[in-house]
């Protein structure tokens, strides 16, 4: 591998930032608003960096106000979900297992013509009696950790394959689980979703579509693609940015996945400093009202990661 882990994410900050119609001075002035705004939250327990708040007003394109709920809702979720972020550490033991053995999810290197991300999320060939959707979402999560560093792109391309998908992981994914794993993609991640393309899906697998269709907006759900062959991908993604597991011209998943698990342990310190950020509610300015966070919460907060 001949790739540094520094450079593995190809991106243009100013041009996705001009075609959300701002210069790089305008983008520069939006983020110094929301360092400002940081002064006056003590309740929060440190300050996003400018890439992370650069990327949280592109989500938004550019909106100050939203920008400001996403990044208290960084910090909030991290109090109120307190045991499902203390798996998303790439050095728990269980959740080695996940991103070792059970699953592969990562960002493609290069972004589309039109600047979209390309995701690849895949089972592995490996049946887990312990397997747990929750602690996937916790994988994610571990990789958002760096996309908020260092990722700027307009949105999202994601491509599931369900080849290796077992009947197992089937029965053990949940409306309660699907619920969370979108609240995250909406409220957290705040996503921008191109396009969502499964491949290789048994028939039995449908029901996990099925779910998800049912808590997804009707925009993401008209974003939703079932392809009958992995050639289809072909229309959507150039295959220079693909794989050559899909028959694309980017290295082989395991030799990605490989990079990305060396990229991972440059950012521990702060995956280590991540578990001990805690946001303090007596210092809150304005008490949390009622919101479609904490009725998610209601239902998350006695949630099974194990």
């Amino acid at each position: 591998m001949d790739v540094d882990p520094d450079k593995l994410l190809v991106t243009d900050r100013q041009k996705v930032i001009e075609i959300n119609g701002k210069t790089k001075e305008q983008a520069e002035k939006d983020i110094d608003i929301i360092l400002e705004w940081f002064k006056t939250q003590k309740h929060l327990p440190e300050t996003l960096s400018r890439n992370a708040i650069e990327r949280y007003l592109v989500v938004t394109k550019f909106s100050i106000e939203r920008t400001k709920k996403l990044c208290d809702m960084y910090y909030t979720s991290r109090t109120l979900l307190s045991d499902f972020f203390t798996y998303c550490n790439p050095r728990d033991p269980a959740q080695k297992i996940y991103m070792d053995k059970i699953m592969y999810y990562f960002p493609l290197s290069k972004l589309t013509k039109d600047f979209y991300r390309v995701n690849i999320i895949a089972y592995r060939d490996f049946d887990y009696p312990e397997y747990n959707p929750l602690r996937f979402l916790a994988f994610v999560q571990i990789i958002f950790e760096i996309l908020i560093e260092e990722e700027l792109s307009m949105g999202d391309i994601i491509i599931i394959d369900f080849k290796y998908i077992k009947k197992s992981h089937v029965l053990k994914t949940t409306p309660t689980q699907m619920k969370m794993s979108n609240f995250f993609l909406e409220q957290l991640w705040a996503s921008r979703v191109k396009g969502i393309h499964f491949i290789n899906v048994p028939t039995f697998a449908e029901v996990v579509i099925s779910l998800a269709k049912t808590v997804v907006k009707k925009k993401i759900l008209d974003r939703l693609f079932i392809h009958a062959a992995t050639e289809e991908l072909f229309e959507h993604v150039p295959k220079e940015i693909l794989p050559k597991d899909y028959g694309g011209e980017e290295r082989s998943v395991d030799e990605l996945n490989e990079l990305w698990k060396l990229k991972l342990e440059r950012y521990q310190p702060r995956y280590e400093q991540l578990q001990k950020l805690k946001v303090n509610e007596v210092l809150r300015p304005e008490p949390l009202v009622n919101s479609d966070f904490l009725g998610y919460y209601g239902n998350f907060k006695k949630i099974d990661v194990d």
